[in-house]
């Protein structure tokens, strides 16, 4: 239901690809929905692992907890980090 929103501005820009004027505004609905979602999918990853670090779990954010972890050895969800504590 969350998403609903996100498909009338792309099935609008699929058919009225002849209109500037509808194009633009299409667009720029798909690019603001987009936009909103990244920054909700953002939001709920910051609060669920806010509350992990508050129990003392370790979480990672996806791609960029690796990067967190560089230059210590630590766990995290099971793996060890491939880069040495120095």
């Amino acid at each position: 239901m969350a998403f609903t929103g996100f498909i009338g501005p792309v099935v609008i820009l699929a058919v009225k690809q002849d209109s500037c004027f509808v194009k633009f505004h299409s667009l720029q609905a798909v690019i603001w929905l987009g936009f909103l979602g990244v920054w909700a999918v953002n939001l709920i990853l910051g609060v669920v692992y806010t509350i992990n670090a508050n129990r003392g779990e370790r979480a990672a954010y996806p791609v960029f907890g690796e990067v967190a972890a560089a230059g210590e050895r630590m766990t995290i969800k099971g793996r060890t980090t491939r880069l040495e504590t120095r």
